[in-house]
């Protein structure tokens, strides 16, 4: 464990939780279910390019 549970947060708003592993980051999109990328598009899309970018979610 690197980091315990924390809130993340798009746009000021709680987006979900995070937890972060030596390698691995589990990310959950509050609301979102196994349909967040329908349901929560633009959270989905902030998430995917900030990991693609290698930015840390919390930022």
């Amino acid at each position: 464990l690197v980091q315990k549970r924390q809130p993340w947060y798009y746009r000021g708003k709680l987006a979900g939780m995070q937890t972060l592993y030596d390698g691995l980051t589990f990310l959950t999109v509050l609301g979102g279910g196994h349909m967040a990328a329908e349901w929560r598009r633009p959270q989905m899309q902030f998430a995917v390019k900030r990991f693609l970018s290698k930015e840390g979610i919390s930022d």
